[in-house]
């Protein structure tokens, strides 16, 4: 197992906060992490980044739906087949990661945990593909909004 297996996706929604963590390199302990810009706010200081996923220029995408922003992200980010690497970490803006969160993590997936979370203990079952969970949450929200 090697760091060049994982890449981390982190959504946010607004441009001053990633251009701060760009300044600061908040995530300078990441291989290989992108930002999924969520929602309708101004983009124009991000014309030089190209570490930025906008899920509203994809298609069929939910960023019209209020407080469905976050899965619109996963959605668009599973449609298009964005994931590339054997492991991947989904995290809000304003996760606060250990310095040594890489080798943790590295050593958590060398021990063969396939689905684990960094509260800091492993979890038995993945959200996302418990049916019993997303299909409830796909269909609460399909129903919410009308959408078909």
């Amino acid at each position: 197992m090697n760091i060049n297996e994982i890449e981390t996706f982190i959504f946010v929604h607004d441009q001053d906060i990633i251009i701060k963590y760009e300044n600061n390199n908040k995530f300078s302990n990441l291989n290989d992490y992108k930002y999924v810009f969520l929602g309708d706010r101004q983009t124009d200081k991000l014309t030089n980044y190209t570490n930025i996923i906008f899920a509203n220029k994809f298609e069929d995408n939910y960023e019209n739906y209020p407080k469905m922003t976050a899965y619109s992200g996963w959605y668009i980010l599973y449609k298009y087949n964005l994931i590339t690497k054997k492991y991947v970490n989904l995290f809000e803006y304003d996760v606060v990661l250990s310095q040594d969160f890489t080798e943790k993590q590295l050593e958590l997936i060398s021990e063969n945990h396939h689905t684990y979370g960094y509260k800091p203990y492993d979890v038995n079952s993945c959200f996302l593909s418990n049916p019993s969970w997303s299909n409830g949450l796909d269909n609460y929200y399909f129903k919410k909004y009308n959408i078909s």
